[in-house]
């Protein structure tokens, strides 16, 4: 009788220890999500050959994320397009460390150019778990968590958020009306064509575009020019100290807000491939 107790008690224990692990996890849904979009999300670089043979030289792009198990993925065309000549754009998924420019390179097979959408294949990417595309209905306030690489990092990185607004507009530069969503995740520089996930259903409602807070089109003309001469002031120079100090604004400049091409035009331009 008293074996029974004690058994029956260490069952009702560990049944809780369940319970609570269980609820644990319900609680708290982003390590599953993230564990289970690893294997999916895309560094998107670039890789040129350095002069005199001197090897090659590699470059984060952007972000991107597989969709469909024949190698397909999805990222933002600014970030596979108005490459210098020479430069082959490869998909490495977060899971390797390196890539093979061979296996690996990217193809560009469709696109939107009005919503900055592109579709490519790569053949390192077959077999490889496809996100689901999904069209919940979302509402401002709803948990987000977008996956990238910002400012170049290799190490995939989460940053999540809630959905601040939606709306529709023009892209910059484009002219069709294009449904948006605006979160408040940090969106940085490398993020372009990363994955934009709703977190209470798991899946993928956008990908992400653009970031606010990006420096005036002068300053990045002036931040480019190659300039003939320079003031200098014992190690100071004053051409060149703008001129860096212009580039570390964009890099770091910051303001805690993102926009999302949402999944609705992504789907089509899936189906259509």
């Amino acid at each position: 009788m008293k074996w029974r107790t004690i058994t029956a008690a260490a069952m009702l224990v560990a049944g809780f220890a369940c319970a609570l692990r269980a609820s644990q996890r319900s609680a708290n849904p982003l390590p599953e999500i993230i564990a289970n979009a690893r294997p999916s999300v895309v560094r998107v670089v670039g890789v040129v050959d350095l002069p005199d043979g001197k090897g090659k030289a590699v470059v984060v792009l952007g972000t991107g994320f597989v969709t469909g198990t024949d190698g397909t993925f999805v990222t933002a065309l600014h970030v596979v397009t108005g490459l210098p000549s020479g430069v082959i754009v490869v998909a490495i998924p977060s899971d390797r460390d390196s890539g093979d420019i061979v296996k690996d390179r990217a193809l560009l097979i469709k696109d939107d150019r009005e919503r900055d959408v592109a579709i490519l294949r790569s053949e390192g990417l077959r077999g490889r778990r496809a996100f689901v595309i999904g069209s919940p209905r979302l509402q401002d306030g709803d948990q987000i968590l977008v996956l990238g690489f910002p400012f170049g990092n290799p190490i995939l990185t989460a940053t999540q958020g809630i959905i601040a607004a939606q709306f529709e507009a023009p892209l910059r530069e484009r002219t069709a009306n294009t449904s948006q969503i605006k979160v408040n995740a940090a969106v940085n520089k490398g993020n372009s064509g990363g994955p934009l996930i709703h977190v209470p259903t798991g899946s993928v409602v956008g990908m992400i575009d653009a970031r606010e807070g990006d420096i005036s089109k002068n300053l990045r003309i002036a931040a480019e020019t190659q300039a003939g001469a320079d003031m200098c002031a014992g190690p100071i120079c004053v051409v060149a100290t703008m001129k860096q100090t212009i580039n570390d604004l964009d890099r770091f400049l910051h303001v805690g807000i993102g926009y999302a091409v949402s999944a609705k035009h992504i789907t089509p331009l899936i189906a259509a491939k």
